[in-house]
């Protein structure tokens, strides 16, 4: 079917040359339909364009069962000048009938469709549903490519070129968010883009009351469950207003998110104790024990860390409940999942800490930052003064 590819050709010549095509794939199928399309075309064509464009995706199962990649785009693109020359308008009439044509199930096929049609208008109504599709549709794939993380960072721009409102805000990054949860799964490194999405979900419920909030109250546990199983950093959501809600809700819910606040404020003491006065909760929420037992020394160690520039291994050991021959290992773990950097003097029995990942950045975190950039600039301009000083004397 390469005439479909053939710029030079008017859109009847394109249309036509579309209907003798579909008429021999149904020639050659097994039910061998004998079909008069190119005539019905004919027809259409003149005055009737939406109903020629419906005429023709009436067509598209046997265009995806029989056509290849290339004829099943070209059978699109003729099907997208079309909508062109017909206004974005008359088409929405038509956009029900073109999204089930265009959900094809070869995925690949069915992306490069779907991002054609997205091109056509510049409509934000139209961008919308059809970004929709994209992201119910991409978590299906078998192999994940810079694409994805492509499309999880534009969400940002394109809500606000749509100039979005929050509940259609809301609805794209739930799905975003499924999207970001399958890329992790192929890569741990997208775990921080994955919290990212979380956030920016759950920061579209600010400023609602609690029985707005409510409806969605399923979404917001998982997206705590989510973080519990795999951040080590909770601001965005351990302080959220959909979070907050969980307090006011059913016994699991508030109990879920006590557990947050453990993880993203308290020590492996306080788990422990959690653990023992509420029994299988954990199990209940998809939570493994000994996984959440190692997060939360791992946490404790960034806390403690955060507080001194040298940590004795005897302390560590206290914190963390471990034997004091394992702390180093913890040290080592912890520097190797890049929540610390620190140097382990043996001789000593001392951990030295140059830098630790916080598990909520809060004021005070602010204010030690800002009078250690403070010193710094009272040291550079010390140093820049002495030299001054020291080149007139020369």
């Amino acid at each position: 079917m390469a005439t479909l590819y053939l710029d030079l050709l008017e859109a009847g010549e394109q249309v036509l040359e579309l209907a003798r095509y579909v008429e021999e794939l149904h020639a050659k199928s097994e039910e061998k339909k004998i079909t008069n399309l190119v005539e019905e075309c004919k027809k259409l064509f003149t005055d009737k364009k939406s109903s020629l464009i419906r005429r023709l995706l009436q067509e598209h199962e046997i265009v995806w069962q029989k056509g290849d990649d290339k004829e099943i785009l070209g059978f699109f693109s003729v099907i997208a000048t079309l909508l062109v020359r017909l206004g974005k308008d008359t088409v929405s009439q038509l956009e029900d009938e073109l999204f089930t044509a265009a959900s094809g199930a070869k995925l690949m096929v069915r992306l490069s469709v779907l991002s054609n049609l997205y091109n056509i208008y510049t409509d934000s109504e139209w961008r919308y549903k059809i970004f929709e599709i994209i992201l119910q549709s991409m978590p299906s794939l078998e192999e994940f490519d810079s694409s994805v993380n492509d499309v999880l960072e534009s969400i940002d721009e394109r809500l606000k070129e749509w100039n979005a409102p929050v509940a259609r805000k809301r609805r794209i990054y739930r799905l975003a968010l499924t999207l970001a949860q399958q890329l992790v799964l192929k890569t741990e490194s997208a775990t921080e883009i994955y919290r990212r999405t979380c956030v920016k979900y759950l920061s579209t419920f600010e400023g609602l009351t609690n029985e707005e909030i409510a409806n969605s109250k399923d979404d917001i546990k998982q997206v705590v469950v989510t973080a519990i199983k795999g951040f080590t950093q909770f601001d965005g959501i351990f302080n959220s207003a959909a979070v907050k809600f969980l307090e006011t809700a059913d016994k699991d819910s508030q109990t879920l998110q006590t557990l947050l606040q453990i993880f993203a404020l308290e020590k492996y003491d306080a788990f422990v104790d959690f653990h023992k006065a509420n029994g299988s909760f954990l199990e209940s929420q998809g939570l493994v024990y000994d996984e959440c037992l190692k997060k939360m020394r791992l946490l404790t160690l960034t806390t403690l860390a955060s507080n001194h520039n040298s940590i004795h291994y005897d302390e560590i050991s206290q914190a963390l409940k471990l034997d004091p021959s394992e702390v180093e290992q913890w040290v080592i773990m912890g520097i190797t999942e890049n929540l610390l950097d620190a140097k382990i003097d043996q001789t000593a029995k001392t951990v030295n800490i140059y830098r630790v990942s916080q598990r909520i950045f809060s004021f005070n975190h602010w204010k030690s930052l800002k009078d250690r950039v403070s010193q710094w600039r009272k040291n550079v301009n010390y140093l820049l003064d002495t030299i001054h000083k020291s080149k007139e004397k020369q």
